[in-house]
């Protein structure tokens, strides 16, 4: 797309397909960029456009060997002015660009000013760090982002509620589809401290698929479905009326992996075999596999 002077290019096969050696997929193998799309629909000058997206690029090496981030530093001057700029476009336009910043929020969590303690050096004293944490903080809530804090160990993270003024600003349409394929892009996945609750993906993904023309967000969705059936699945006892459940479950995630085998452009013959091997499995009341944590698996 190209829009004031803004041109962005995308590569629809992603990378993330997983080391040969692993018998797992990863479910948005293949598909499009989210925070591409959103930007390209977004519309917004060039500059500030760039400087959001420059928080996605994928560090060489992993996240040990990326560079800090400060957020206040770094990332709050360019919310700033993206959020100043969405303030002023029109409807769809600034929900499109409030996906991006969702895209982008979604790094909260590797924020300095959010570690569970203040190692980094840059924070002399705890009083340092406490005072960092909080002046971050505040500045998310004048930006309209909320935060949350799970009961366990981790860093503070995004609570994701910028999509749903998308759906507010965009009750349809393209930007309206970007939001909810953005939200099942978290997917369900299994805790070590948590069972897993794929309730709201289950019933999300399903009614994406009955409300959406089939495109390109199609076949991920499937797949997201399939792991999520099958999380659930890997969790129900074997005793009692659990039995009957699981079956089900194990029935509605082999219907997604066979749509997902008939409707994805993802080439990738051993992504490709993974799935037809779990359809086989599943078929065979062997079980759920692909998509289920080592912890979860018989």
């Amino acid at each position: 797309a190209k829009e004031h002077g803004l041109l962005l290019v995308e590569r629809v096969n992603s990378p993330q397909n997983g080391e040969p050696s692993e018998k797992t997929i990863n479910p948005v193998a293949g598909q499009p960029s989210i925070a591409l799309r959103a930007a390209a629909l977004a519309r917004m000058p060039l500059a500030p456009t760039l400087a959001m997206l420059s928080f996605l690029v994928p560090e060489a090496g992993g996240r040990n060997d990326a560079p800090s981030l400060f957020c206040e530093r770094d990332l709050i001057p360019a919310l700033r002015t993206w959020m100043e700029l969405a303030g002023r476009a029109p409807a769809e336009q600034r929900g499109a660009a409030l996906i991006v910043a969702d895209r982008v929020l979604g790094r909260l969590a590797e924020c300095e000013e959010f570690a569970e303690e203040p190692f980094h050096p840059a924070f002399e004293t705890e009083e340092a760090w406490d005072k960092a944490h909080e002046t971050l903080k505040k500045d998310l809530r004048e930006l309209g982002v909320e935060t949350w804090h799970s009961a366990r160990l981790g860093p503070e993270e995004y609570a994701g509620n910028l999509l749903t003024q998308v759906r507010e600003l965009a009750p349809e349409g393209a930007v309206n589809e970007l939001s909810w394929v953005a939200s099942l892009d978290g997917r369900c996945q299994w805790s070590p401290v948590s069972e897993a609750d794929c309730t709201a993906i289950l019933e999300d993904g399903e009614r994406f698929l009955s409300r959406f023309p089939r495109d390109e967000w199609t076949p991920t969705v499937h797949l997201i479905l399939a792991e999520a059936y099958t999380v659930t699945v890997a969790e129900i006892s074997d005793e009692g009326a659990g039995e009957g459940r699981k079956t089900e479950l194990e029935k509605r995630a082999t219907a997604h992996y066979r749509a997902w085998y008939s409707t994805s452009a993802n080439t990738n013959a051993r992504n490709r075999a993974l799935v037809w091997e779990e359809i086989w499995a599943l078929d065979a009341g062997m079980g759920p596999w692909l998509l289920v944590a080592p912890e979860l698996k018989q």
